[in-house]
């Protein structure tokens, strides 16, 4: 098993929340999401053996992105779905975030592809 070294986290990505806005009728949407914290991040994509793998089991996960725990984004730990990922232009949906044994040192979340976002 390789280990991580500080160089690994070269990726910068931007954890954004979700911010919900109101038409003049009351329907709410999807507004500008909202910059939260630009961290660095170790980011790996599925390989097609492990895409294959998570089709099989109902996965939809695309990308992981490792980052370091900080205490701006301890709410995504509980409420996944409030917030986004944007990388390289691309706004991407945290599926899941793996707080490995709960100690709070590094995050990896399991993201896809924002539906019917930029990118």
């Amino acid at each position: 098993m390789k280990t991580e070294n500080a160089g690994d986290y070269r990726e910068r990505i931007t954890i954004c929340k979700r911010q919900l806005s109101k038409t003049e009728t009351g329907r709410e949407f999807d507004g500008e999401p909202v910059m939260i914290k630009t961290v660095s991040a170790l980011v790996n994509t599925l390989s097609p053996s492990e895409r294959e793998a998570a089709a099989r089991e109902n996965v939809r996960y695309d990308i992981t992105f490792k980052i370091r725990y900080g205490s701006e984004i301890s709410d995504l730990l509980i409420n996944p779905q409030e917030y986004l990922v944007l990388f390289r232009g691309v706004y991407f949906e945290i599926l899941y975030p793996d707080d490995f044994k709960y100690k709070h040192d590094r995050i990896k979340l399991y993201c896809t592809r924002e539906v019917g976002g930029n990118g």
